[in-house]
C-alpha cells in the first residue's frame, strides 16, 4: 500500500474511460443513451454523435458537439480555463465544454 492507504497504480492502469460512439442518427443515439442509463456513474463516460454532424464538422473529433449519456453537449479541444474531461484543473487530456 502506498502510504496514502491506496494501492500503487500499475503502468497503464486508467482511472478514467471515454467510449467515443458516431451512429447513424438522433433516433440511434436516443437508444444508446436509454442502455447507458442502466449504469448511472458511468453515463458521462459515454459520447456519442450521428454520421451527418460529423460530416458536418469536416470530420473534426475536437470540434464536434457530442451528446453524453446524461444529456448534455461536450465539446472536447483545447480551451483556456475549460476543465478537462475527467481530470483536474490542470487541462490534462484535452480539454471539454459542457453546455
Amino acid at each position: 500500500m502506498a502510504e496514502s492507504g491506496l494501492p500503487p497504480r500499475r503502468p497503464y492502469a486508467f482511472t478514467r474511460f471515454y467510449v467515443m460512439t458516431v451512429t447513424t442518427g438522433p433516433l440511434r443515439i436516443a437508444s444508446m443513451r436509454a442502455h447507458v442509463a442502466h449504469f448511472p456513474s458511468h453515463r458521462r463516460a459515454f459520447l456519442f454523435a450521428d454520421i451527418e454532424t460529423l460530416r458536418a464538422h469536416d470530420g473534426d473529433l475536437l470540434a464536434l458537439p457530442w451528446l453524453d449519456g446524461e444529456g448534455s453537449t461536450v465539446r472536447l479541444g483545447a480551451s483556456p480555463g475549460v476543465q478537462a474531461i475527467g481530470t483536474d484543473t490542470k487541462g490534462r487530456f484535452g480539454s471539454v465544454e459542457r453546455a
